[in-house]
């Protein structure tokens, strides 16, 4: 199950923030990485701009833009340069 936390008009976030649930990825193609996210933070930044934001989005607007995770899959004929255990995606 894949969950995000989301927002589709502007406001405090306790009354804005929701989570929705999305269905699982397809498996990726030539030239892209599944990445299974295993820690997404919001901070206090991304928080800001909701109550400044004059505006309604069509569609779910995911908040935060930092995450960490796990590479899942690779696509066919993907070339991918070594990181080490520690790197951040």
């Amino acid at each position: 199950m894949n969950r995000r936390v989301v927002w589709t008009r502007s406001g405090t976030p306790a009354d804005v923030l929701t989570v929705i649930e999305e269905p699982e990825p397809e498996a990726p193609v030539h030239g892209q990485v599944l990445i299974r996210a295993t820690v997404f933070p919001v901070h206090p930044g991304d928080l800001l701009g909701l109550d400044a934001l004059p505006t309604t989005a069509a569609e779910p607007v995911p908040i935060g833009v930092e995450a960490t995770g796990l590479v899942e899959a690779i696509g066919p004929d993907t070339r991918v340069a070594p990181a080490s255990r520690s790197a951040a995606v």
